[in-house]
């Protein structure tokens, strides 16, 4: 059973990757070999568009069926299982969502490059919504890296996260209003973007030292794994966008495509570089504690600190319930899976 949810975890995970990667492959492929950039942007805000728009349906025909059963339970006196909520939830954002989305995917892909008009709210959402919530989290970040600077005490882990968001929102703002920047009264977005790329350099050593902390005190986990992808992914879009001439947009799109297909295929996949950086943790504080006789883990003839016995019984159960019990049987003469 511990197998089975352990595996079920794993390949949940695996779907979001993939499914992440066949958006972004969506997203580009009809353009891939096309230099009509303008057809290319049209084509996703389109999908923007209809992406938030289908939400918006799904979301009030969930709630209207929820309330419904609601009301069905109370006024009839019919009882059943909570989980019909559940599989309600999956109905409507498998099927309905889905089919809300297609029904409005543009027909006439090449005819997009022709398009040239640009949505008023989509413009003023952008530059009074989005680029102001940038700066402010800009800010705090920077005062923050200044407080690091100052008492010297490492980052904490949550502000991975926080560098992660800003910049995927900072550069998703960028790409809504890339088609003004030509325009000679938006001539700030030129401005904006060169600054904003030279911003999130400290931010992605910042970044870069918090995922490196926690790798080097606890291991790597998928969760780590991704977030050096996704630090490393916003290098090299931001190297590309200071320094290539071309900054051609479908570079972001095609660039986390690749990093997330990488991801999840290969021996250097994020399940496989997981479970082998914690396998060899938990090998390290077996062989620190005597616990390793002929390759496998036997009873510590020592007293095991407190602080060992907690990092052994962590790696243990993240092990198990992530990777399975077979991922460590190897260390142990018994078998584990009885």
């Amino acid at each position: 059973y511990m197998m089975s949810m352990a595996r079920e975890e794993t390949m949940v995970l695996e779907v979001i990757g993939y499914a992440l990667a066949c958006h972004l492959l969506v997203a580009f492929l009809p353009f891939f070999r096309k230099n009509n950039l303008n057809g290319f942007w049209q084509y996703n805000k389109s999908l923007f568009l209809r992406f938030l728009t289908s939400a918006i349906y799904s979301a009030v025909f969930y709630i209207g069926l929820s309330i419904a059963l609601l009301a069905i339970k109370e006024l009839f006196n019919i009882d059943f299982d909570e989980k019909v909520f559940i599989y309600l939830f999956i109905t409507v954002a498998v099927v309905m969502n889905t089919w809300f989305f297609i029904a409005g995917i543009p027909s006439r892909i090449i005819a997009l490059e022709q398009v040239r008009e640009y949505p008023k709210g989509l413009r003023i959402f952008t530059q009074y919504v989005l680029l102001p919530l940038v700066v402010i989290y800009l800010i705090i970040l920077y005062f923050y890296e200044a407080k690091i600077l100052f008492t010297l005490v490492w980052p904490r882990g949550i502000v991975s996260y926080l560098i992660i968001g800003f910049s995927t929102l900072g550069i998703l703002a960028l790409l809504l209003v890339w088609p003004l920047r030509d325009d000679a009264e938006h001539t700030w977005i030129r401005t904006f973007t060169k600054r904003f790329f030279l911003a999130i350099f400290p931010l992605i050593v910042l970044l870069i030292m918090a995922i490196g902390r926690r790798v080097m005190e606890y291991g790597v986990t998928e969760n780590r794994y991704f977030l050096i992808v996704l630090s490393l992914w916003l290098f090299i879009v931001a190297l590309y966008f200071l320094f290539s001439r071309r900054k051609n947009i479908k570079f972001v799109p095609l660039s986390l495509f690749f990093a997330a297909l990488l991801s999840g295929f290969g021996p250097w996949n994020a399940f496989e570089v997981s479970s082998l950086s914690q396998h060899s943790r938990l090998e390290n504080f077996f062989q620190k504690n005597n616990m390793i006789v002929n390759g496998k883990a036997t009873k510590s003839k020592k007293t095991i600190t407190k602080a060992d016995q907690k990092e052994i019984a962590s790696i243990v159960e993240y092990m198990i319930d992530v990777h399975g019990v077979e991922s460590i049987q190897d260390l142990f003469t018994q078998d584990l899976a009885i």
